[in-house]
Order: C-alpha cells, then sequence, then structure tokens
C-alpha cells in the first residue's frame, strides 16, 4: 500500500479525491493498522515506522502541510464569516494525519520526517490537541530540544495547553473518557515546555512568546483546581481506607499508592480482586502519583534499580483496568516523569 501510494502520487501530495490510488491506499493503511483497543489510534512497530517513513513520510509530511497552509489561507479570507476549528480538527484526525503522528512517535524515524518538512506538521496536528502528536513532539523534544523550536512546534504545545481549560468546560458531564485525555493533555503540554525552558538553547524561545502568559494562567488555574479537588476528598478519602484495609487491600488514594511492586503496570496483588469500577474510585488518568516501590530481593529489575531496595517515584496514571498480558481488571499503569523517568521497565 506504501508502495502504490507513492506511485500514484503525481505532486507527492495526496488529494481528497476519494476515488484516487493515493487517497485509497492512505485510508486503507489506516484502518488495516487501527489498534482495536484504543481506535482513535494506530498501532505500529518500530520496523514499520522506519519502512513508511522512509517510503511515505514526505508525502504524508507534504499532505498534511499543504492541507494547514490552504485552511489558514481560508482562514484569512473568511476569518469574521465562519468557525473554522471543526475544518482545522478534521486534518488533524485524517488518515495521513495519523499515520504521520503514528510513525513519529518511533524516535528513530524523527530524523527522516525532519528533513521532510514532518515535524513541522506533526507540531501543527499538535496545536489542535491531538495527543499522539503531543506524544511525539515530546519525544522530540527529549532528545533535540532545539529542533522542535526550529519549527515553532513548541507555539503549538502552548496553544494545546492553553486551550484545555475551554475544551473542558465544554464537555459533557459523563464524558469521563475525554476528560482524561484532556488531563494527559494538559500533563504531556506541562512536561514538554518544561525541558524547553530548562535548556539555554530554547528556554528564551518559550519565555518570550506570546503564548507564555496564558500557559503560567493555565497552569495556575489547574494547580488550584486540584488543591480545591484534593481538600474536598481528603475526610471521605480518611473514611474509605478503613473499609478497604479491612478487606484485604492496599491503601490507594489520590497522592500515594503504598506497598507496590516496581514493574510496567502496578496491581493491589493480593486480596479480593476489586471491579474496575472500584480501581476508578479515586485514581484518574492524567493523576499525579507518587509510588513507593519496593524491589524484593530475589527480584532482577529492568532498570537502575538495585534489588531490595525503596525508592519513591513520581508519574501519572496512564492506564486503569484490564491488561493484555494479565489476569484481573485492577491494574494501574503509570508513566514516570521527571526525575524518575527510566527508573523502570518501559519507563514506567
Amino acid at each position: 500500500l506504501s508502495a502504490a501510494m507513492q506511485g500514484g502520487s503525481e505532486e507527492n501530495t495526496i488529494d481528497e479525491n476519494e476515488d484516487s490510488l493515493p487517497r485509497i491506499c492512505v485510508e486503507s493503511l489506516a484502518a488495516i493498522l487501527r489498534d482495536k483497543n484504543k481506535p482513535d489510534e494506530l498501532e505500529i512497530t518500530a520496523l514499520e515506522a522506519r519502512i513508511m517513513a522512509t517510503a511515505i513520510g514526505k508525502i504524508l509530511s507534504s499532505t498534511v502541510l499543504n492541507r494547514f497552509f490552504t485552511q489558514a489561507s481560508l482562514e484569512t479570507a473568511f476569518h469574521t464569516l465562519v468557525d473554522h476549528s471543526s475544518d482545522r480538527l478534521a486534518i488533524s484526525q485524517s488518515p495521513e494525519a495519523r499515520l504521520l503522528c503514528s510513525i513519529a512517535a518511533c524516535s528513530e524515524t524523527l530524523g527522516m520526517l525532519q528533513s521532510a518538512g514532518g515535524l513541522e506538521a506533526v507540531g501543527l496536528i499538535a496545536g489542535e490537541g491531538e495527543l499522539v502528536a503531543i506524544r511525539a513532539i515530546q519525544k522530540a523534544c527529549e532528545s533535540n530540544p532545539k529542533s522542535i523550536v526550529d519549527v515553532d512546534a513548541h507555539l503549538s504545545i502552548m496553544d494545546a495547553l492553553i486551550q484545555v481549560e475551554g475544551k473542558l468546560s465544554s464537555l459533557a458531564a459523563d464524558a469521563v473518557s475525554d476528560v482524561g485525555k484532556l488531563r494527559e493533555v494538559a500533563a504531556t503540554c506541562i512536561q514538554t515546555i518544561a525541558i524547553l525552558t530548562q535548556n539555554k538553547e530554547t528556554k528564551l524561545a518559550v519565555v518570550s512568546s506570546e503564548q507564555s502568559f496564558g500557559c503560567l494562567t493555565t497552569s495556575a488555574c489547574i494547580v488550584s483546581a486540584r488543591a480545591k479537588v484534593l481538600s474536598q476528598k481528603s475526610e471521605a478519602i480518611k473514611k474509605d481506607v478503613a473499609s478497604v484495609v479491612e478487606q484485604g487491600w492496599t491503601p490507594i488514594n489520590e497522592t500515594l499508592i503504598n506497598s507496590v511492586e516496581a514493574d510496567a503496570s502496578v496491581s493491589t496483588g493480593s486480596g479480593p480482586t476489586p471491579t474496575a469500577e472500584n480501581a476508578n474510585t479515586h485514581l484518574q488518568l492524567g493523576d499525579l502519583v507518587i509510588v513507593d516501590s519496593n524491589l524484593p530481593p530475589s527480584s532482577n529489575p529492568p532498570s537502575p534499580l538495585k534489588s531490595g531496595t525503596n525508592i519513591a517515584v513520581e508519574g501519572i496514571v496512564a492506564h486503569l483496568g484490564a491488561v493484555k498480558f494479565a489476569r484481573g481488571d485492577d491494574w494501574i499503569g503509570i508513566r514516570l516523569t521527571g526525575s524518575s523517568v527510566g527508573l523502570g521497565r518501559n519507563n514506567g
């Protein structure tokens, strides 16, 4: 399909004609690679990412950039008459955009895509709040922060963070999954901005941008709201702990998970198996947590940690519920952040 797409494209872009060969190929690729557990994301191996980056990276990048530039021209001409936000979102969620972001998520392909305009295209997608694009920019930022500033992708990340509060306020009360996704968007954006401000080459570009004040305001609102929620729930959590201990479970609250084994995910282990509903009683996707990791002497840790040591690691809740590699629906996946990065298998 990649080869057919490359051969069927005369202008090195994919037109929007649904009957054209490149359009059929890109939509078919996206359908084949769709993650069964996460329909909005694609499941691509590192090898597949490298192959497609070489074969169609330039076509995908040029197509996304061309569509965004065309959209920008329309908005300049009719900015006072029409709301174009849905049009930009459609571009960001198109098959070519999702393929490009999934390919960029592999660190080995970033260099290939950068020379083809791929990093700039992913940055524009990230500006619309697409989590997979924001993660790709974060990964590129960790290895080469200057490359992000060179294509103004830092401005897109800052825009995405500023938009979170407005999107949260417009969500329906029962849109729990969307709330969790937006919280992760905010956390990932803040982490990326923090990396850029700690780098001498990129700090000035961030702090001198028009979006800097908006990012500070949004971050302050997040901290304030979180403190208010924790204050309101503290008494309820204390009451819950007593009943939880009686059932043989390990106490879990908003900010601390005690006595768990350091691994790719965290489970409550022994005792009655809680349901997914119970597991989500206090923890939510995007929550900032501290894990008291206890590595038994007999373990063979896949990280710099030594067996038999206790260490508190920090991260965000990235998964709640069942997993493919083990039974039970009480699993909690933690993505390590800050000074804890690198201290766990798969960075979690």
